[in-house]
């Protein structure tokens, strides 16, 4: 219920990002949950944006999904990453840290956005997208059941 620039100063610091292509409308970039187109990307966007000039912290935006307009079409993917790159370039972090670099790290390098995108294809030879955050879901529905799920993933 919660605009994004409320949830960053909120605390949280991870956002799991599902972007849907509408050709057809204008503006074409929507943040999606499932087929449900939500808001313009650039709200989502700017949010962020504020947050991360504003403060020392570190955002992990995390480009997860594609659940509308994509049709396995590598060009609208790129389109994608143009427009990221066109937004935030010069806020995310160049792929010469990794997911095994410090915090310190991150920091020292002057940008705080870890940007990750959710299609290897794109993110080969990128110099800002970061490989896909590995997700894990137990989908269960009793807490016994989720302790034995994170036991699993952990161990």
């Amino acid at each position: 219920e919660e605009d994004v620039l409320s949830q960053l100063t909120y605390g949280i610091r991870y956002l799991d990002l599902r972007v849907g292509f509408y050709p057809f409308r204008n503006p074409v970039w929507w943040v999606n949950h499932g087929v449900v187109r939500l808001h313009p990307l650039q709200e989502f966007l700017d949010d962020v944006k504020k947050f991360v000039r504003s403060t020392q912290e570190i955002v992990l935006l995390d480009v997860h999904g594609f659940p509308v307009g994509f049709n396995y079409d590598i060009r609208v993917h790129q389109k994608l990453v143009n427009y990221l790159r066109q937004q935030l370039g010069d806020l995310a972090t160049a792929t010469t840290l990794s997911w095994d670099s410090t915090l310190g790290e991150v920091w020292g390098s002057g940008r705080r956005l870890v940007l990750s995108y959710n299609k290897k294809e794109v993110v080969d030879g990128s110099d800002i997208l970061w490989p896909a955050v590995a997700h894990k879901w137990g989908n269960v529905d009793s807490l016994d059941d989720l302790y034995d799920y994170l036991v699993g993933v952990v161990t």
